[in-house]
């Protein structure tokens, strides 16, 4: 019995210690309070889809879909939205076929800005502000490689943002162009002018560990 008592003991001891690891929501702060920070995933985010149909140059609206990555979701999407909304700072990022703009300077009444950095996504750590210069990212993509006139995001390439509050910074990886994400979009015939990205979201500084 008294075996069997100094078992139960040890267990609770050591599930307190584990406890004591953690936060209210169960996520190891490794002992310091800081938490991970969340990778959020935005699928076919519509870039002013094509509206014409057969083959030739898609053929949009000519409007910019506008993003706010503070709070991910959209701010204005379709060409019937009230596009007063557009000269507000509600929103960060918009985006029209490979056009990628941030609020700021002469895109917006925000104090946003953007670099392209020549880092893969897991490798940006820290936001080099002198690089915040730009209002639309360059140098992103690649466009008909192999002939069949497909965008694919060059390897190696994270977009870093200022959120126009400027409180904000956020990286963001560009996984596909076209709808649903396919793995060869030359053979699937998948519309394009649709983004899936990922990023993160830093609203305390300027690093992203």
């Amino acid at each position: 019995m008294r075996r069997l008592s100094t078992v139960f003991v040890a267990l609770l001891t050591i599930g307190a210690l584990a406890l004591a690891g953690c936060d209210s929501t169960g996520i190891n702060d490794g002992g310091d309070g800081d938490e991970d920070l969340e990778t959020l995933r935005v699928e076919d985010l519509p870039a002013d889809p094509d509206t014409t149909s057969g083959p030739g140059r898609p053929q949009g609206y000519g409007r910019y879909t506008f993003f706010d990555l503070r709070e991910n979701e959209i701010v204005l999407r379709s060409p019937n939205d009230n596009r007063a909304d557009s000269a507000s700072t509600e929103w960060d990022i918009a985006v029209q076929s490979t056009d990628i703009i941030v609020n700021g300077g002469p895109r917006g009444p925000g104090q946003g800005a953007v670099y392209v950095a020549k880092e893969a996504f897991q490798d940006v750590t820290q936001v080099n502000t002198e690089s915040l210069t730009n209002y639309a990212a360059e140098d992103w993509y690649s466009y008909n490689v192999n002939g069949n006139n497909i965008v694919r995001p060059k390897p190696g390439r994270t977009l870093v943002v200022r959120t126009a509050d400027g409180a904000s910074y956020a990286k963001i990886r560009i996984l596909s162009y076209y709808e649903g994400t396919p793995e060869t979009p030359a053979e699937s015939n998948a519309a394009s002018r649709y983004y899936t990205f990922e990023y993160v979201l830093q609203d305390d500084g300027s690093s992203f560990e």
